[in-house]
Parts: C-alpha cells; structure tokens; sequence
C-alpha cells in the first residue's frame, strides 16, 4: 500500500479559520511567499464568498515539528503562540493570499467584540497592502447588487458596510442602525454578513514530520495561480530550522549591495548568480538540485556576495549603476561567474576585455529573451574572449548590427542604455549645478528620472517615431524638471547646462525657434554620438546607425 501523509478533509467555517490565525492555532511557516494579490484579486475573493462559490481548499501541514514562524504579513501584530511541548502543531501551506486577504478585512472584530484594542502593526494607522490599496474592504449596500470596495477608513453612517465589523455583532448592530439605510439595504447587509458568517472551507492536512515530503509539497501546490518565482521554490526546498535563504541574504549580501544602490536587484536575478557560484548553469535550474547544493554548502553564499559586488563594479564602469538601468540580468550573472570560475583573479586586461563583450552584448542584444541555447553560446564565446576556456579556437564573436535607440519603454534594453550614457555627462540643473549622482539615482528608480524634455501636449505636433525617443527624454530629478525647461528655453542658457544634457548649439537654436521637429533630429545625432563615444571608449569598433526618420531631414 502507497504511503499517504493525507488524513480526511476537515470543513470549517470561516469565522472558525480566522480565529485560528488569530491564536496561532494556525501559522505561517517562514517558507512562504510575500502578499502578492492585488486589491482587484481582493474583491473578486470577497465576491465569490458572497454568491457563494468556493473559493478552494486550504493545505495546512500538522506536525510535531516546532519551526520558527514568520510574521502575519497582513495590518496586525500578532503575538507568537508558545504551544504546550508534544501538542501538534498546523502551518498553512496552500491559501496564504486568500486567508491574508480575509484575515485583514474581517480580522478587527476578533478583538473588537472582546473590548480589546486591535493590534494595528502602525500605531498611526492602518498600514496599506503591499500593492499601496487599503486592506479594509466594504460593501456599498446602496446599489442593487452590491459591490465590494477598498477603503482607508469607513465613513460614519454611510452606506459602507464595513467587513471589520461582521463577525462582531454589536458593532454590527450599531452599523445597521443608522437613518440612512432602506429596508432594501438593511436586507443586503443581512445577506452579505450571513455568507460570510457561515461560509464553509474544506481544509485538507498533510500529516507528517518529513521536511522533504513537505517542500515537494509546497512546490506542487505552488505551480499553479499567481505564479511562483524560482527564489520562492528555492528558498522553500532549501530551509531548514538553521537556514533560510532569503534571511541569509539579508544578512550576508544585501547590506554590501545597498551601498552600491543594488539593494533593489531582483531575487529570481540574485538566484542566477546563486546557481553559478554552485556551479550550475544559470538557466533552466533545477530547483531541487540547487536547493541540494545550497543545504549542503550553505556558506556558498559568501561567494555570492563577493562576485556580486565584483561584477556590480565592472557594471559601474560601463554607466549601468543600479537594477533599474541593468539592461540584460546576464550581463550581472556573466560578470559575477566569471568572477567566480577564476576565482577571484581576473587581471586588468582579462577584466577589460570582459567589459568590451558586456558593452556590446547590451548594445546587439545577444541576451534578450533568448532560449537556453542560445545564453549559453553566449556565455562560452565570453569565455573564448576573455581567455577563460579552454577552448582556444579562432571563432569571431557574434556582435551584428547595432541600432539607434527607438521609444523610451524602460521595459526594453536600448533605450535603458542610452538613458545610462546620458546620466555619464553629470547632467545639471537649471542653476548650472551639477547633479550629484545622477546616474545611480536613474540606476535605483528608473524612468522616473528620465522625463519627457518637451510636454506631451506641445510635443504632439510631431512625428511620433521622434517624440517618444530619447530625443525628448533628459536625466533629470522629475522635480527639477520644470525649471530646467524654463532654462533650456533661454537665449542665454548656459554651454555646461546644454552640453550636459546632448544639446547642440543648433539644437539649441531650433528649440529657441519652436521648430521641435529639428531640435529633436539634432539632439538624436548627438546622443548617438554619445552612444559611439561610449562603445569606443570600452575598445568596441562597433558604431551606432541612424535611421532615415532619425536622420531628418530637419
């Protein structure tokens, strides 16, 4: 007979289930993902319990196991349940968004029907959800079909009827009293608090002390809804009670990142670089070997940290200063394995042949949304360039033809390219002042530090394939932005201000004019001039083509 670590379905009402959480009856093992649903995902929950429908089965794990549990990532303090020795213990394994979703919008009454003062975790207010919505949901009894709405903090005597107070009855009773509801209303807000009061959940245990058994769980259950990440997966095969991935990174290689302004780099991209320093390749990993390798070498992690900071250094060289203006995650990974595969000991001439091929891989594009194959290639012809393979046959590098920068979608690697060589000419403010580190300001936030130069409403006059390019696109503090406008459009604008920000003198003139067509052809030929600079700079014979839009003629 197959060996089963299930045990029969339990069915429980909701209030029950929410009065676990609250007690710690039933806990968050530290294995679990951050809140990712949104406050649309919210509201679909809640309207689903109101007709009625099921919204699934929760997982729980019951075991005899004391493990350390991670914090409710919901509006509540919650204090940790110190259970009796030898009683069992329950961990949601299947249901986090849904149970944090209901538990935040109907958890206050728990305490509130007992005269307690609800634990907000911001003793100033009720903090938001991860997304900046409100936690609190409510139900507008005002419309004939209801509806189900976010809210800061519910209005007296209003319409709202606020889930917080539905499984306390007092507060309910005080809500329903109000003049301004109808019968009709009344009788929405009857049936809404019923659904919700007696809504039954199926909740199925997995009965076992088997940490193994437990993850390849975990992992199943996880492969369908929102997405798991390949950090996530990691991270829950790889703990144990003396190891968590994402604490060790917290302790071990984000504070040396921070300083950098790379605090921001995504995990699923630190897990690339993870996967290299164990000795894999960092595409297509196999979750379950990698979390092997990381049990049984866990302090792998300080040469994790060592070449991400190596390589973050190579990246600086090249004007890419933060996450946000990265333009190929395998241009960090490359950097940190080859780090990593000579240990440590790449000489300045290896070192600078490394940043020639990472300068034109971002500019011909050879690691976009290639197949695995393909990164690969990639990765062995760094090697052959750089002198660290093997290999020693004359093949030529795979460098093609090199575009100008198109629309300035930071969801695209050109035009993050030519956003971080704008930020290397110390761009300055309207006053003439210089703005200090400009470059990893973008590096940390993105676009937001690369606003439109032209206001969309006066730049429509002009073809789109040149308005929406880096020509009408600055380096600037958005909220400096005005006033620099207000400079460029002076006869006596300063030479540093202009040459600072790709404008020629006779981008310049054509912009005191109001011909914008030929201010931004002009300022797109400096830019790519720029852009070679920059290539030539790092020993690349690449060079940069304008196309016959960008071209003009003017």
């Amino acid at each position: 007979m197959a060996l089963s670590y299930l045990r029969t379905p339990t069915i429980e009402r909701l209030p029950v289930l929410m009065e676990w959480l609250r007690t710690g009856e039933l806990r968050i093992p530290p294995f679990q993902r951050e809140i990712v649903w949104d406050g649309e995902q919210r509201l679909s929950l809640c309207d689903t319990i109101r007709r009625g429908l099921p919204i699934g089965s929760l997982m729980v794990w019951r075991t005899n196991l004391e493990i350390d549990v991670r914090g409710f990532h919901g509006p509540f303090e919650l204090k940790k349940l110190e259970p009796s020795p030898g009683t069992t213990r329950q961990y949601l394994l299947d249901g986090l968004q849904r149970m944090t979703t209901l538990f935040a919008a109907l958890g206050p009454a728990l305490w509130t029907r007992e005269g307690q003062v609800v634990p907000w975790r911001d003793t100033e207010g009720v903090p938001s959800a991860p997304d900046e919505t409100p936690w609190a949901i409510g139900f507008d009894v005002a419309r004939e079909d209801g509806d189900f709405v976010l809210f800061d903090t519910p209005q007296a005597n209003d319409t709202i009827l606020p889930l917080e107070v539905m499984l306390d009855d007092e507060a309910y009773d005080r809500w329903r009293a109000t003049d301004k509801l109808d019968r009709a209303q009344k009788n929405r807000a009857r049936a809404v608090r019923t659904a919700f009061v007696d809504y039954l959940i199926p909740v199925a245990p997995l009965a076992t002390d088997s940490l193994e058994a437990v993850t390849l769980t975990f992992k199943r259950i996880n492969t369908g809804g929102t997405k798991m990440g390949a950090f996530d997966m990691n991270r829950a095969l790889s703990w144990r009670d003396d190891f968590d991935l994402r604490q060790t990174l917290e302790d071990k290689v984000n504070p040396r990142l921070e300083p950098l302004g790379w605090v921001e780099l995504s995990q699923d991209d630190t897990l690339k670089v993870i996967a290299t320093a164990y000795g894999l390749e960092p595409v297509e990993i196999s979750s379950e070997t990698l979390a092997q390798k990381i049990v049984a070498e866990s302090a792998k992690m300080d040469i994790v940290a060592d070449s991400l900071v190596w390589a973050i250094g190579v990246l600086d060289d090249l004007g890419f200063k933060g996450p946000a203006t990265l333009p190929y995650s395998y241009l960090l990974v490359f950097a940190a394995r080859a780090w990593q595969d000579n240990k440590g000991a790449l000489d300045s001439g290896r070192r600078a042949k490394l940043v020639t091929w990472l300068a034109e891989a971002a500019m011909t594009e050879r690691l976009g949304a290639k197949p695995p194959h393909m990164i690969r290639a990639a990765w062995n012809e760094l090697t052959r360039h750089i002198g660290l393979s093997a290999d020693k046959s004359p093949k030529s590098p795979v460098v093609g033809k090199v575009r100008a920068s198109g629309q300035t979608n930071f969801g695209w690697a050109r035009p993050v390219i030519t956003a971080a060589v704008l930020g290397l000419q110390q761009p300055r403010r309207g006053d003439n002042t210089i703005m200090d580190d400009a470059g990893r300001r973008l590096g940390e936030v993105g676009k937001v530090w690369f606003p439109q130069l032209v206001s969309a409403p006066e730049a429509r006059k002009v073809d789109t394939k040149l308005r929406t390019t880096a020509a009408n696109h600055v380096v600037c503090d958005p909220h400096e932005l005005e006033a620099l406008r207000v400079r460029l459009r002076q006869a006596d604008c300063p030479k540093e201000i202009l040459e600072s920000h790709a404008i020629s003198k006779d981008a310049h003139a054509f912009l005191l004019e109001g011909k914008l067509k030929a201010f931004f052809v002009a300022r797109f030929a400096t830019i790519v001039g720029l852009e070679n600079k920059w290539l030539q700079s790092h020993n690349s014979d690449l060079r940069i083509e304008l196309s016959p839009v960008q071209q003009g003629p003017s």
